[in-house]
């Protein structure tokens, strides 16, 4: 099986000369599946560029986002229309909701979009002020304690959807 990892494309700062690129170069490279790590887009178009990888590759697509396919929306919407365009599609799929995925007899896929959750250093003393705490909707116009707890509430979330998926895909290999 050949799969293609991809990470961090941010496929909206490219230009059309450029995604023509890219997509002669995904058809060129063959591959059976594609993984995909996040940060493809931003959450008004991260939809739109799914859709172009499944029409031009037309294999399977696994895929988690990134801190930026969340930017200039909320985290709750994004993941509502993702999950609505991922059990709607024939080959995209995202990995927070599909469980393990079985590659062969004693491998497979499982992630999930993960997040920091704000425990590593001195968070509360950071001067550190990511986009990311201006650009989603869940992290803007908060105190830094109040977005410390939503942190480490969207990284516990993460860590035991990851636990609960290893657990399974123990009882099962």
């Amino acid at each position: 099986m050949r799969l293609m990892w991809l990470t961090d494309i941010h496929l909206d700062f490219i230009n059309l000369i450029g995604l023509y690129s890219f997509r002669k170069s995904l058809i060129d490279a063959n591959p059976d599946m594609i993984l995909v790590g996040g940060d493809i887009a931003e959450a008004n178009s991260i939809i739109s560029y799914l859709e172009d990888l499944e029409r031009f590759t037309k294999v399977p697509i696994y895929f988690v986002l990134g801190n930026h396919d969340y930017f200039r929306g909320s985290i709750a919407g994004t993941r509502a229309r993702i999950a609505a365009f991922s059990k709607n599609t024939k080959y995209t799929k995202w990995l927070n909701i599909s469980g393990i995925v079985k590659l062969n007899s004693r491998t497979a896929l499982i992630g999930h979009d993960g997040w920091s959750d704000a425990e590593f250093g001195n968070f509360l003393n950071s001067p550190v002020q990511l986009n990311d705490y201006y650009l989603i909707e869940e992290l803007s116009n908060l105190s830094k304690l109040e977005r410390k707890r939503v942190l480490r509430e969207l990284g516990l979330k993460a860590a035991e959807y990851i636990q609960e998926q290893l657990q399974t895909a123990l009882e099962e290999f």
